[in-house]
């Protein structure tokens, strides 16, 4: 029976890929230019099926939906259809290795998988779409992609033109934004913000839609604007406004005063030089415009980004553990993985100062008994701290408890991961090379 069991599994995938086959018709090209070639010559727009090998819902778009005919259908009639794999493995084919440097082209619109890449007959990228869709949801998706008024290219065609209202410009620029067309998705954002936010009524801006459009385009915004010296003077009220988390407000705030009192200022060319500004000067200029509080706290920021840039690990983390004393350690869920990334991808891989790997436990002790042990990664980066910082009997109990948790949840690739762990910390080696 187990022989025979086997034995289907193996017929199942060839059966799915059957199934597949006989739905929608992916190309065979070989790359691009042939896709291209082929494109032009039907005068159809491209649709890329970027998949990873590992992706359940992926796997589900090719049994549930690129099978389903009607679909097939619509595919075949108006696109030229490819498939993509956009991870690789030891076991990829001279197929699936020729679209190795178009997928790594394409990466910077994938941001999840399955994603939907569309293109024009020529090659010029027209928008996508992600995550997966029933039958009837997907071919509504392709039409809309291929709709000569609502299409992306078709809206930002009306965009050029002026014909678009607040509604479509608004919508423009956010669809602008997710596939990656930032410059333009800045443009778009400017005349809407020009129209319809600098000379509106300060009450129509404080709600979560129009703080959306604060927050994707707040490099838009400035002190100069109403709604921003707004929300820097009632921060409690925008929170609760925006349906945001408490000091949402401050941080938006602090970034604009940071942008142009801070990084627009540290050198001509708006970036981190390896020349030390003059905090003591930047930080003079911001009580001035604000108060003192203010100042001490942004310039303490930029003084760590800054530390980071040129690599000055001890300086940095010395003034981040500074930070944490002053103003108090974050405990909401944010803030503990913030915490856990700088003791883990900082402390642990860079600081030997034995002070600091001593804060460093401390801190992820904290960190730990605040999540009742039951947060793997959290035990993982306090046992690694507490071995580099000589608690070697300590260590090896704690990153155990971490192993617990995995092969509890049946988590295999961490329960390697672990085991792993604990023989170098039983062995003395090192584990943060």
């Amino acid at each position: 029976m187990k022989k025979i069991a086997i034995l289907f599994c193996c017929i199942i995938p060839i059966f799915v890929h059957a199934q597949v086959s006989s739905g929608i018709k992916f190309s065979t090209a070989k790359n691009l230019q042939e896709v291209l070639m082929q494109a032009q010559k039907e005068n159809k727009p491209i649709f890329v099926d970027a998949y990873a090998t590992w992706c359940g819902p992926c796997k589900m778009m090719d049994r549930d939906v690129f099978s389903n005919q009607q679909v097939a259908d619509y595919v075949n009639a108006n696109f030229i259809a490819i498939k993509v794999q956009m991870d690789s493995t030891k076991n990829d084919n001279e197929y699936i290795k020729g679209w190795y440097a178009d997928a790594a082209n394409w990466k910077l619109y994938v941001t999840a998988f399955p994603t939907f890449l569309f293109f024009t007959p020529e090659g010029k990228y027209s928008g996508k779409e992600e995550g997966f869709y029933k039958q009837q949801e997907f071919v509504a998706v392709l039409k809309k992609n291929i709709d000569p008024h609502g299409s992306y290219l078709a809206q930002l065609k009306s965009f050029k033109d002026g014909s678009l209202n607040k509604t479509q410009l608004l919508k423009l620029a956010y669809w602008a934004k997710e596939n990656k067309d930032d410059s333009l998705a800045m443009q778009i954002a400017r005349v809407y913000k020009s129209r319809y936010v600098d000379n509106a009524p300060i009450d129509s801006l404080l709600n979560p839609s129009a703080d959306r459009f604060h927050a994707t385009f707040i490099d838009l915004f400035s002190f100069k604007d109403k709604i921003i010296q707004y929300i820097y003077e009632h921060q409690k009220v925008t929170d609760l406004k925006f349906g945001r988390w408490p000091q949402y407000s401050r941080n938006l705030t602090d970034y604009v005063i940071g942008r142009d009192y801070i990084y627009n200022n540290i050198s001509p060319n708006k970036s981190l030089d390896t020349i030390s500004p003059d905090w003591k000067k930047i930080e003079r200029n911001i009580a001035k415009t604000f108060d003192k509080k203010i100042a001490k706290r942004l310039t303490l920021n930029a003084k760590i980004g800054w530390l980071y840039k040129q690599k000055d690990w001890d300086q940095a983390v010395k003034l981040e553990f500074e930070k944490i004393d002053r103003y108090g350690m974050d405990t909401t869920g944010l803030g503990k993985v913030s915490v856990n990334n700088l003791v883990y991808d900082v402390v642990f891989k860079y600081i030997n100062n034995a002070a600091l790997l001593k804060k460093a436990a401390t801190l992820m002790k904290t960190i730990v008994d605040l999540d009742g042990e039951t947060d793997h990664a959290g035990l993982d980066t306090y046992a690694s701290i507490l071995y580099k910082a000589g608690q070697k009997k300590q260590a090896i109990e704690v990153e155990k408890k971490a192993l617990d948790l995995v092969e509890k949840q049946n988590d295999k690739i961490n329960t390697k991961f672990y085991r792993e762990v604990i023989v170098k910390m039983q062995n003395d080696q090192p584990i943060w090379k």
